[in-house]
């Protein structure tokens, strides 16, 4: 019996861990907006994939996008995207900063290579080189 009140006590203390862990996207609006300019920095690692993107006014807006472990199963490598490739970035802008921003589709214009996520199919590279 003491066995298995421990487990369970274990298990419902994992399970609360897990829910902490994840966050709603609450704080992005509804609408899109796309970005297009130089990527300045990739940060290919968990919990969000990041690219920062300079437009050509200068500006430089960050957008997050899925985990490092989503993306690499959906076929986006962490040498996928690099330093100086130019691109048109889609995606939620956040409510409290405007350069900020949930990515919602990547396109880099030099070869056409597309990363999509519609909300209704499965996301992923709809186009490679």
């Amino acid at each position: 019996m003491r066995i298995i009140l421990l487990s369970l006590v274990t298990v419902l203390l994992l399970a609360g861990a897990i829910v902490d862990a994840h966050h709603s996207y609450a704080d992005f609006e509804d609408r899109s907006v796309s970005v297009e300019g130089t990527i300045q920095h990739v940060l290919f690692a968990n919990p969000h994939v990041v690219l920062m993107v300079k437009k050509d006014d200068a500006t430089v807006y960050t957008m997050t996008w899925a985990s490092a472990t989503q993306l690499s199963r959906q076929g986006v490598g962490k040498e996928e995207l690099k330093v100086g490739d130019r691109v048109v970035v889609s995606g939620s802008p956040s409510r409290k900063a405007p350069e900020l921003s949930k990515i919602r589709d990547v396109r880099r214009t030099g070869d056409g290579w597309r990363w999509h996520n519609d909300g209704t199919s499965r996301p992923g590279v709809v186009s490679s080189r």
